[in-house]
Formats: structure tokens, C-alpha cells, sequence
């Protein structure tokens, strides 16, 4: 069976493959341990006509192991082609063109994917496009580009640990993720964007370095760390979260973090909320600033990170139809699009607002060496939030008035506001502190 003839031919070289088919692995899940009778290798691959998924860790192959397993694999009767990253969508700078997968065809279509390691500790594979070669190296083996749906875009993952496991009715035995339905999860959601250094290029060259002055160095520096460590807590709490509003113009306009933004912005939707937020956030250095709206409406919550002073804001994401709030206010209007929302509240007049963003999904990038996430139309929730000067630097900003999706939102009863307008003020406390060092 052509599965078990690339496993064996890895296995041999030392080079074990990692089965990540999401068809077989959803097999295996299922159905191990299970009577030798009921698993064979043909069995795995019977009922699909799909392209099996594997991949393998680049630094593995070196030169004389790509040789002997492509060479071992043509003498079996494979047909063997290599897709390089050729011209990717956005280049890295200095990066090396670099190989990208292997496709193998016999009876069945195998495709072997390389992991190459990203500064942010991750693995990232290309994407089939990347290669201006592809479609006529893939029509050689009776493919096109739709048929290798694992590389219709960049990927990106968390490094994962693998198991081994035999197999009834396998010679060798096959690698896998050890938390399959983790893994599987993953594998939906692992769109990866990158950073379009060429426009981060134009920006510098226009308006200059991000980083030219010591203030703006010394920010950069205390952003990242609080991002890392915000990263951290909220992986650990398995809170899904994208970079926002300015921190999220820094990325896409200059590949960095904007020096006079003077806080760092994260995005979360509010179905991903978790009581344990604020504790985990002041047990590891950041004091709560201010607590506004409450879960199911206009949440946001601000620390203040008490060994730099830099903030930290965690917007809280709603989901809506356009034209909600005229019928809200007893305007005659349809609803239309789906949308995003998150709120504002002004602490001293108790006025709410709401900033409109068109509907998004979540994609990976890579931002200051670490894997976060931002919208994958990462351009409209831009122009959304920032309108068609997006690109051009400025130094003022409202944020109730200067956003283009901003709008009125009523306000909070004053009964209501020792609930909904909770403002502390951890300044004073750090200012004492270094008053008594």
C-alpha cells in the first residue's frame, strides 16, 4: 500500500514522518485498539480520493537523507515533485528559498509537508501558490493546486508532541500527534499571514524608523515583554485572543509596535471569557486599571503592567447585524450584515460607544517573535478602525470621535455605575512604591 511504503522508506532512513490526514487520524481515534481483523492498510486510505497529509520537520532533512528518501521512493515506483517558496505572497527579508513539501504519486497522491521553524518557536509550512512552477509540476502527476488543500495557504502551529504507534497489519510503526482531536483543531485554524515587510519598508522610508529614539526603543522593548506575557496567560487559559486597534496598525502598517501608542491592544470575543482573567493578569504584575460594561455588554478591562507603566487593554468582541441599533432606537431599519462590535464607556459621564468592524475570522501571523493572531482581512478591520489615512502617521487622537466606526451607544444609568465603572488607580501605588526605593 502506497501510506505504508512511504512509512516504511522514512522509518528505514531514519526519518519519521508525521501522519497528520486528518481522514486517517480521525480513523485512528475512533477506532484504536481494534481487532487486527477490522485495520489494514488499505483499510486508512480506502474511502478517500484526497491527497494523504504528512509532514516532517525540516532541520531532519539534511541533504544526505533528502537524497536517500527520494531516491528509495522513486526505485519503489513513485513519482516524486518538490515545491519551493519560491515567490511568496509577502517575502521575508533574507530568508533563503526554501523547499515546502514533496508530492508523491502511485496509486494514491501522498503529500509530505516540511515544518520549518519560526523565530516564535512554531512551525510554519508554505503554501502551494509560493512555487510559480506549481501547477505544471503538479499536473505531471495528474493533480492541480485545489487537489493539495493542506497548502492552499501558509500554516502555522504550536509544536506539538508526537507518539508512536503500531499498528495491526503495519510492518513499522506510524507517528502521530498525541492529542489527535487537539491537533485536528489546530489544523482548521491554522491560516498563517505574513507581515508585509515591503509596505513596513515604504513606511520607514516615507516617516523613518519606529525605533529611532531611545522613548521609542525603550516602548518597543516593554511592549513586546507585556505581549509575551500576556500571550502566555492567556494560551494557559485557553483564551483566544488577536492583536487590536493601534497594536494591530503597528503590525500591518510597519511591522512593529507603534512607539507613541504608549499601550499595548487585544481583541478577544466576549463567548471567550474567563473569570480567571483578572487574577492570572494581577498575580503576574499587572494591576487592574479599570473595569467597564459588564459581560454581555461593552466589556473592557485595562491593567496597568506595574514594572514598566505601560497598559495593557483587553477589548471584548460582540457579534451583531448591521442596523441593530436604529431598531434599538425605534428606527424602521432591516437587518443586514453580520458584524463585530466591541464597546467604550467614558468614566465620567457615563456615555457608551460602540466601534463597528465588518464581520472576521482569526488567521496566526508572526509579530515581535511571537505567534499571535490578528482578523485574516486584516485591511478592512484597518480601514475600519482607522479609515483610508491609515497609512499616514499622526500624533492626536480621540478615541471617542477620531475612529471612522465609532458611534453613540447610549448611556449607563447612574445606578448602575459602581457595577459597570470600576476605575482604580495603580499609578499612585507604583509612584509610592518608588518614592520609598
Amino acid at each position: 500500500m502506497d501510506f505504508e511504503a512511504i512509512v516504511n522508506v522514512s522509518n528505514l532512513i531514519g526519518l519519521p514522518v508525521i501522519t497528520l490526514d486528518s481522514h486517517i487520524l480521525n480513523k485512528i481515534d475512533q477506532d484504536f485498539p481494534i481487532p487486527r481483523a477490522k485495520l489494514s492498510p488499505r483499510c486508512l486510505t480506502c474511502s478517500t480520493s484526497k491527497p494523504i497529509t504528512l509532514a516532517v520537520e525540516f532541520k531532519r532533512v539534511n541533504l544526505i537523507k533528502e537524497n536517500a528518501f527520494l531516491n528509495k521512493v522513486t526505485e519503489i515506483g513513485f513519482s516524486t515533485i518538490v515545491l519551493y517558496n519560491k515567490t511568496p505572497r509577502e517575502p521575508v527579508p533574507d530568508q533563503e528559498i526554501l523547499p515546502i513539501a514533496y508530492v508523491f504519486k502511485r496509486r494514491i497522491s501522498i503529500v509530505l509537508t516540511l515544518f520549518h521553524e519560526r523565530e516564535g518557536n512554531f512551525w510554519w509550512h508554505g503554501d502551494v501558490f509560493s512555487d510559480p512552477e506549481s501547477e505544471i509540476k503538479l499536473q505531471t502527476l495528474g493533480l492541480s493546486a485545489k487537489d493539495v488543500t493542506n497548502l492552499e495557504h501558509e500554516g502555522a502551529f504550536d509544536k506539538f508532541e508526537v507518539i508512536s504507534r503500531q499498528l495491526p497489519g503495519f510492518p513499522s510503526p506510524i507517528t502521530v500527534p498525541s492529542n489527535v482531536p487537539a491537533f485536528v483543531h489546530d489544523l482548521r485554524q491554522s491560516h498563517f499571514k505574513e507581515c508585509s515587510w515591503s509596505r513596513a519598508h515604504h513606511y520607514e522610508k516615507k516617516y523613518g524608523s519606529t525605533r529611532k529614539t531611545p522613548e521609542g526603543r525603550w516602548f518597543a522593548h516593554r511592549a513586546w515583554k507585556l505581549l509575551a506575557r500576556a500571550k502566555t496567560l492567556l494560551d494557559g487559559l485557553d483564551v483566544p485572543f488577536w492583536i487590536s486597534s493601534g497594536t494591530c496598525l503597528g503590525y500591518f502598517r510597519q511591522c512593529d509596535i507603534i512607539p507613541h501608542a504608549k499601550d499595548v491592544d487585544i481583541g478577544i470575543f466576549a463567548t471567550d471569557y474567563k473569570k480567571q482573567i483578572v487574577p492570572a493578569f494581577v498575580a503576574r504584575g499587572m494591576a487592574l486599571k479599570h473595569h467597564f460594561g459588564r459581560l454581555n455588554d461593552s466589556l473592557e478591562l485595562s491593567f496597568l503592567d506595574i514594572s514598566s507603566g505601560v497598559k495593557l487593554d483587553l477589548f471584548f468582541f460582540y457579534e451583531g447585524r448591521e442596523g441593530e441599533n436604529r431598531r434599538k432606537m425605534g428606527k424602521s431599519s432591516a437587518y443586514g450584515k453580520k458584524i463585530l462590535w466591541n464597546g467604550g464607556t467614558q468614566a465620567k459621564t457615563g456615555k457608551k460607544f460602540k466601534y463597528t468592524f465588518p464581520h472576521f475570522t482569526l488567521c496566526w501571523t508572526e509579530f515581535l517573535a511571537l505567534k499571535v493572531r490578528i482578523p485574516c482581512n486584516t485591511l478592512e478591520y484597518i480601514l475600519a478602525n482607522y479609515g483610508p489615512d491609515w497609512a499616514i502617521p499622526i500624533s492626536t487622537w480621540d478615541w471617542k470621535s477620531s475612529p471612522p466606526n465609532v458611534s453613540p451607544n447610549g448611556e449607563w444609568p447612574q445606578s448602575e455605575w459602581p457595577e459597570v465603572i470600576r476605575v482604580y488607580y495603580p499609578e499612585l501605588q507604583i509612584a509610592k512604591t518608588q518614592h520609598k526605593i
